[in-house]
């Protein structure tokens, strides 16, 4: 049985979890999507080579004028990956969208588990998203990390 057969029933479970939320299944991408979060959701891809599920959540696009000052926290944030239990930003090069990556071993993909890891990706990716779209100080979306047990993503 391939990984993705295994896992299927796994992410169909954290959709029914999360009040019965639309899981797309993809078999020819090895990958799923889960409606939760802002944008279109939340994508769970097998990475074989390094045996994870790789999440990945996008935010936004960055604002041009404020391009700078987001950087810098991405950057901030992406150093704390210990912290933040390997959370990280990436911008993707061909569309300039920025995302939230997270790496779940295969290993640790239960139903539990992976409902925890996509509840708190997609309300980290809400947070991270308002900061794009306001005018307010990015800043702000690191001050809701200190003493939140919600940054914690393994079970």
């Amino acid at each position: 049985m391939s990984d993705f057969e295994t896992l299927n029933p796994i992410v169909a479970e954290v959709g029914l979890r999360l009040g019965g939320v639309w899981v797309q299944p993809r078999k020819l991408a090895a990958a799923w999507t889960i409606a939760v979060g802002p944008g279109d959701g939340i994508t769970v891809a097998i990475d074989k080579e390094r045996d994870v599920l790789m999440l990945r959540v996008d935010v936004g696009f960055l604002n041009a004028a404020r391009e700078a000052e987001f950087m810098k926290l991405m950057l901030t944030y992406n150093a704390a990956w210990e912290q933040t239990d390997g959370l990280r930003f990436a911008i993707d090069p061909l569309d300039g969208v920025a995302a939230l990556h997270f790496p779940l071993p295969i290993a640790h993909a239960d139903a539990e588990t992976l409902t925890i890891v996509v509840q708190n990706l997609a309300e980290r990716a809400s947070i991270w998203a308002d900061a794009l779209e306001s005018e307010g100080t990015p800043d702000a979306v690191l001050a809701t990390d200190e003493g939140d047990d919600g940054v914690v993503f393994r079970a």
